[in-house]
């Protein structure tokens, strides 16, 4: 028995047809009641705000109706990656994440005081959902 490929059979990324890209795809997957699995990438290059401020990230997304992931990533100053919700062992650095039907909003802790090595950026938000 042959399986086919999860996300389809063509496209450019490896052996599925879904890429990471910042237009809005169908990932040929549906939902439990039949309803189309939508896939999106945002890049936001700006440093977050620091401290307990709070980063609002349009996502551009029309008519969602369902989240059903969110895969983010981030850089630090230092050359780390996080990745996002980030819960740390010292509470001032985790970092808090929520989205609803226009945005994504990111709240670092206290601890990320937006200088030398805790500054974070380069995020690569990748967003799977349903729409209406």
């Amino acid at each position: 028995m042959t399986l086919k490929p999860a996300y389809g059979e063509s496209g450019g990324g490896g052996s599925g047809g879904v890429n990471w890209t910042t237009s809005e795809q169908d990932t040929g997957k549906t939902f439990t009641a039949g309803e189309i699995v939508y896939q999106k990438t945002i890049l936001h290059t700006s440093n977050l705000a620091a401290g307990t401020t709070m980063t609002t990230i349009a996502h551009g997304i029309t008519g969602m109706a369902q989240m059903l992931s969110a895969e983010i990533t981030a850089e630090r100053s230092n050359g780390d990656f996080l990745a996002l919700p980030y819960l740390s062992t010292s509470a001032g650095f985790n970092i808090e994440v929520r989205y609803d039907g226009t945005n994504i909003y990111v709240t670092p802790g206290t601890g990320w005081t937006a200088t030398g090595s805790e500054i974070l950026n380069n995020l690569i938000i990748t967003l799977t959902y349903t729409k209406t």
